[in-house]
């Protein structure tokens, strides 16, 4: 190793600190547009009400946008297709356009800079753990809830589509 040479962690510490932000900057803009679209922006339940989405899918959504940290954030983001649903039905509300256009621009950044260092779904959450140490007892704890709710459903039928 020279001495011009980086240390060996720098791409890592820069991946992170790229990532993070791209991620902070799309909550921002989620939480500005939410604030905008619905009249109780913290609470899930209204929320999936007025903008006609699953109420799964609008607990990860206001959970993003009152996360402490990015590395939170991280681990509730939505997957492509809700990302889809949710800008679908934001732009179906009567907010400015120019919300709508931030999340989508912010979402491509976000998908472009963990693309570029081949960050995946599991290796974000990896980086969330090692961010912030707080989460990875709030992912377990969300992991819990979700196989509760999976063994409800199994058992009484709850939240079965009729």
């Amino acid at each position: 190793m020279t001495a011009d040479a980086p240390p060996p962690t720098t791409g890592h510490v820069e991946d992170r600190t790229v990532i993070l932000e791209a991620t902070a900057r799309l909550c921002e803009a989620a939480r500005l547009a939410l604030q905008e679209a619905v009249d109780e922006p913290g609470v899930a339940r209204a929320c999936g009400r007025e903008l006609g989405i699953d109420k799964s899918l609008a607990w990860k959504l206001v959970s993003l946008t009152q996360a402490p940290s990015p590395a939170e954030a991280i681990t509730m983001m939505p997957g492509p297709r809700g990302w889809q649903q949710i800008i679908d039905a934001l732009a179906a509300t009567t907010i400015a356009t120019t919300r709508v256009e931030e999340i989508r621009e912010s979402l491509r950044a976000f998908v472009r800079e963990t693309g570029r260092r081949g960050f995946d779904r599991r290796r974000l959450r990896t980086l969330a753990t090692e961010v912030d140490t707080s989460v990875r007892g709030r992912m377990e704890a969300n992991r819990l809830r979700e196989a509760a709710t999976a063994a409800n459903t199994a058992i009484w039928g709850v939240g079965a589509n009729t």
